[in-house]
């Protein structure tokens, strides 16, 4: 063990990148991020009992969910733009998608805190899959993504023990 980071609890942040780390626009309100590796496998069976297998990384899959609608953070998933017009008090903000839009690929980041640091996890090269959210009476939207994360050349994802925590 490290000794810091070791139990993470909760979750503090979610950040999105381009793929190169740059423009960083952080979700409000980040309520999970769960990672799943994505493997493929084989079983090698002879004279009627399994003599090998295999199994390595191809991906990840990953979903998230954040309190509350950023139509930037959905323009950055889907590669739209959230247009902003008019001046204060009477200002608008709109996302609007076509069928065929191309969703890009994006640099997704998590934190959460520990009594001795931070664990971060970092998904290198994520592509949306889905997005949902549900207007319902009594209750606050809360938006959901899922997708999958392909390797950048040298890494699908990472998760980092920092000894000291900071913000995204």
């Amino acid at each position: 063990m490290s000794g810091y980071g070791d139990f993470p609890f909760g979750l503090r942040q979610i950040a999105l990148y381009d793929t190169a780390g740059a423009n960083k626009l952080l979700l409000p309100a980040a309520l999970m991020m769960h990672v799943t590796p994505l493997l493929e496998t084989a079983r090698f069976e002879a004279d009627a009992h399994l003599v090998g297998a295999a199994a390595f990384v191809a991906g990840a899959e990953w979903e998230m969910e954040a309190g509350g609608i950023s139509l930037e953070a959905l323009a950055k998933f889907t590669g739209g733009a959230a247009n902003q017009v008019g001046s204060t008090p009477n200002r608008t903000l709109t996302l609007s998608l076509d069928a065929g839009a191309q969703m890009p690929y994006l640099r997704i980041v998590g934190r959460a805190v520990s009594d001795t640091g931070d664990v971060i996890c970092r998904l290198y090269r994520a592509k949306v899959e889905s997005l949902e959210g549900t207007f319902r009476d009594g209750e606050f939207w809360v938006s959901y993504m899922k997708g999958v994360a392909v390797t950048n050349g040298s890494v699908v994802y990472e998760f980092v023990q920092e000894e000291s925590a900071a913000a995204l």
